[in-house]
């Protein structure tokens, strides 16, 4: 609405100005003429992201190249881990079509218990950046922990400038034991102009203490534009009150505005063996990173139920987190302005599907492709230990 009014009011202005210059009431300003005027309408009322027409993202820095087409990240790490993988997803169309870039990998810390990708502008200099991470699995001994790094100026290929080393130098809150699946996103949660990291645990209490699985996240505050590193302490620990059953084969977070209220919704997710999506919502995010308006109960989509029932899933191995990989984000792939929430399951091939115009309320207006899913051959063979999409 509101940039159906700024547009109304900028046209009259327009009128109201060329009717002065036509009568002579106003000299026209030299090398100012018609066309100038309507380009200066243009330019001073950009596209509105609280109008449902927008096709303005949330996040500038997800459409890498600005040809205005939302693009994404795909992570994943092999069942034998010495790398990370990354490919983009270049310009996503309405039905979740995309051009896969080539691979980019780096170095990775260590055994992973899970991991995430998300796409942000860290440094400030209107590029995209790419942040990458990793739960490190503790083993019987030690506590899991959370490291991550950032990866400067991301381009449409996948390829990056400097990469800081693995963070953060201050120390990682505990985990415990239990984690198996892992995410991660970036936004300013607090609004002091500085970017948050947020990361994402699934303990699953099968695999350790017979407790339900159920998801938790942290916040670290205050990302610095130049190193990366998070400048003040990680918030406690956030236990998410519902459970997402125990079978996921992955798990992954993201955030996004879905009433347009001007705060962050925080959106979890798992992919059962099932082969079924499920989510979470909490609602409005405070400055502590705390969901203000509480929890949408969980919300579930079914490959099944929508005709798929082909797609295998990788054999478990020595445990589940050694099994697979998935992965959620949002972009608004058919521009009507409300977000769309993008799964992935990372598997070979990796089977994609798009639940559209995502409310508060958990639910969507449909889904894409068509009774089905996209596939892409992004790795030849073998599984995943773990993955993301952002």
């Amino acid at each position: 609405m509101k940039g159906i009014q700024y547009a109304f009011l900028a046209g009259i202005i327009i009128v109201v100005l060329i009717i002065l210059v036509v009568f002579g009431f106003l000299q026209p300003v030299a090398g100012l003429d018609l066309l100038s005027l309507l380009n200066l309408q243009l330019a001073t009322n950009p596209t509105d992201p609280t109008n449902p027409t927008s096709t303005t993202s949330t996040n500038p820095s997800e459409d890498i190249n600005g040809d205005g087409k939302p693009d994404i990240a795909i992570l994943r790490i092999p069942t034998n881990p010495n790398s990370i993988n990354w490919y983009i997803g270049q310009n996503l169309g309405g039905s979740l079509a995309f051009t896969l870039s080539p691979e980019q990998s780096t170095s990775v810390k260590d055994i992973p218990a899970g991991s995430g990708v998300a796409i942000a502008d860290i440094s400030g200099d209107s590029i995209s950046d790419l942040v990458i991470m990793e739960i490190v699995d503790g083993g019987i001994l030690a506590d899991d922990y959370i490291v991550y790094k950032v990866c400067f100026g991301l381009d449409i290929n996948g390829k990056t400038g400097k990469c800081t080393d693995w963070l953060p130098k201050t120390g990682s809150p505990s985990l415990g034991r239990c984690t198996s699946f892992g995410g991660v996103a970036v936004s300013d949660i607090n609004g002091n102009g500085k970017q948050d990291i947020v990361v994402m645990g699934l303990d699953q209490g099968g695999l350790c203490n017979g407790d339900p699985d159920h998801w938790w996240y942290f916040v670290g505050w205050d990302l610095d534009p130049i190193t990366g590193e998070q400048t003040a302490a990680w918030s406690s620990r956030k236990q998410v009150p519902n459970t997402p059953g125990d079978t996921a084969r992955g798990a992954d977070l993201a955030l996004a505005d879905l009433d347009k209220n001007g705060k962050l919704e925080i959106i979890l997710m798992t992919f059962d063996l099932d082969k079924s999506f499920r989510w979470v919502i909490g609602k409005d995010l405070n400055s502590a990173g705390d969901p203000a308006n509480g929890w949408v109960p969980s919300t579930g989509f079914s490959l099944r139920s929508s005709g798929v029932s082909s797609i295998a899933t990788c054999p478990i191995a020595r445990q589940i987190r050694d099994s697979a990989g998935a992965g959620v984000t949002f972009r608004d792939i058919d521009g009507n302005g409300f977000p769309d929430m993008i799964f992935l399951f990372l598997n070979t091939p990796a089977a994609f599907v798009a639940g559209m115009n995502l409310n508060i309320a958990g639910t969507t207006t449909g889904w894409v492709p068509l009774n089905g899913v996209l596939t892409k051959t992004i790795f030849s063979s073998g599984c995943a230990s773990s993955g993301g999409l952002g």
